[in-house]
């Protein structure tokens, strides 16, 4: 159990997080999260890849580009962690004058029945599977609180056996 994510999860739940807006590049962001996982991901033997945003323009965003790093973080360690063999990957498009950032793995899955609770605290997929993976199960509550921090939302959409891909919306 992670004490840092006690206390993150915390400070969500009880309005203690600043939000700090800056212009940046989510292309750079989505570069730097890609040069810090792919060795790990490489020594899975997992594939490993990321789409930015192909138009410049629209790939300079003004949002808080920490809360979104630890929000991919915690959704690419996932990734790996829940991938024994396959590919993953991860990026942005733009829909409807909202960024749409996603990572899909070709991971275990989550059952459809339980998937809207994965996002609550102290909660894990499958105790079965989750048994073979160490965590507390705030990880994703915690992308949930932040990416709600920034005005977006959060949902999965996953097959057992198939893999998952976790989306999150930040307006513009």
């Amino acid at each position: 159990l992670s004490l840092n994510n006690v206390i993150e999860i915390s400070k969500i739940s009880t309005g203690q997080v600043n939000v700090s807006i800056s212009e940046f590049s989510v292309n750079s962001l989505l570069e730097d999260l890609y040069s810090s996982f792919h060795s790990t991901a490489i020594d899975q033997n997992l594939k490993m890849m990321f789409k930015g945003i192909a138009n410049f323009n629209n790939s300079i965003i003004k949002s808080d580009e920490a809360k979104l790093n630890v929000i991919l973080s915690n959704l690419i360690s996932n990734a790996i962690k829940f991938t024994n063999v396959g590919t993953i990957e991860f990026g942005c498009v733009m829909k409807e004058n909202t960024h749409h950032f996603y990572v899909k793995d070709t991971g275990v899955g989550i059952p459809k029945d339980i998937q809207s609770t994965i996002f609550e605290e102290f909660r894990q997929a499958d105790v079965s599977i989750a048994r073979n993976y160490e965590g507390a199960g705030l990880g994703l509550a915690i992308c949930k609180g932040l990416v709600e921090l920034l005005g977006g939302k959060i949902w999965v959409e996953s097959e057992v056996a198939k893999g998952s891909t976790f989306w999150f919306s930040v307006p513009l």
